[in-house]
């Protein structure tokens, strides 16, 4: 995504985190240039891990065991930068592992790689390698980092918020892949303790939880192992009415189910555990809408390949609303699609017609059936 709309959506986050840029003064987090320094310096820390890891790669260090240092050499350019430029490291030398561009914030300097024969060219150039015990921070900020271990340790300890702290570990541990997905017993705990939504990890092995939440979801269950179709003609009926109940499965992009749950209208489809990229999430609306804005903007979000939303006309027959992300057209991020629902929503008598004028020469494809 571009650098505007990664601000924006970072803005948005810290608002619903309950940050106040307002009472920040002078360190306002929220604020656009310090917003861009975030969001260019970690993505020139991410491009110089990459480097980092190509470059050590044995077949490149067999190859290219040097690497010039270049500095900008403008008037922009920090002495401890541009005294640098042109110096000839050793791969290995423990140097490299504060001084490694972006070693300071807005750093604009980059490594060359080069042969042994091109350093010898240059022989008086060539620094010797540095004792690891003498290696040293020297950014005017106290800034560093090491490209070999970048993003793999996090200090989250300047997080005061004792609970937006542990929100933050368990986000970055589900980044890593180092919590597992929920299971039978704990995913209505996890997503909304408040709530009385339920769910089961059909991935789970663990035996289908024995309460009386977990009763109501069975058929349900049985449903979704059977085929979508088997699952939307369980789930639309059983939510209208009374009940306003709503039903949400997802299959992973094999086909295979993945979850199922249910609970309260605009609950059961809005809570549900993370999800893998190009799955199908299939939900009834008791209502008989089409989808909402929630719908597209999770749609969008999460990367899945297709949505569908099942209701009940009037005449008891079951229909369908069926979103699909297609290999061609425009993509377009949530807010674009949304200020173009708002605005074709006042032109057309219809939730679906708007749906389909605002999606209009976009990846994205809306149905109904």
């Amino acid at each position: 995504i571009g650098l505007g709309e990664a601000r924006n959506a970072l803005k948005d986050f810290l608002k619903a985190e309950g940050y106040n840029p307002h009472k920040a003064g002078l360190k306002n987090l929220a604020s656009t240039a310090r917003l861009n320094l975030i969001l260019k310096q970690n993505a020139a820390m991410a491009h110089a891990a990459g480097e980092w890891k190509r470059m050590h790669d044995p077949d490149a260090i067999k190859v290219f065991p040097y690497v010039r240092y270049h500095s900008r050499g403008d008037s922009r350019s920090r002495f401890s930068h541009s005294r640098l430029d042109g110096k000839i490291f050793h791969k290995d030398d423990p140097f490299l592992k504060t001084h490694t561009p972006p070693w300071e914030f807005n750093c604009r300097c980059w490594l060359e790689e080069i042969t042994a024969k091109e350093a010898g060219r240059h022989e008086e150039d060539i620094q010797e390698r540095t004792p690891p015990d003498q290696v040293k921070v020297e950014s005017q900020s106290g800034f560093s980092f090491d490209p070999e271990h970048v993003f793999e340790e996090f200090d989250l300890s300047s997080i005061k918020d004792a609970g937006f702290r542990e929100k933050t570990e368990l986000g970055i541990k589900k980044i890593l892949g180092q919590v597992q997905q929920p299971g039978a017993n704990d995913v209505g705990k996890l997503i909304d303790g408040k709530s009385s939504t339920v769910g089961v990890n059909m991935q789970d092995s663990q035996p289908y939880p024995d309460d009386n939440a977990h009763k109501k979801l069975k058929p349900v269950f049985n449903a979704i192992r059977k085929s979508e179709d088997e699952f939307i003609q369980c789930i639309t009926p059983k939510g209208n009415g009374k009940k306003n109940q709503e039903f949400i499965g997802i299959y992973d992009q094999n086909g295979k189910p993945y979850w199922v749950g249910m609970g309260p209208k605009g609950k059961g489809a809005a809570n549900f555990p993370e999800i893998p990229e190009g799955c199908t999430l299939i939900h009834n609306h008791p209502e008989g809408r089409p989808f909402s804005t929630q719908d597209v903007k999770e749609f969008v979000e999460r990367k899945m390949s297709r949505m569908v939303v099942s209701v009940q006309h009037e005449d008891g027959k079951i229909g369908k609303f069926t979103l699909t992300k297609k290999k061609t057209g425009d993509t377009l991020t949530v807010q674009e699609i949304k200020r173009r629902f708002d605005n074709a929503i006042g032109t057309n008598n219809s939730e679906f017609e708007a749906w389909k004028e605002a999606l209009n020469g976009t990846c994205y494809e809306i149905r109904d059936s």
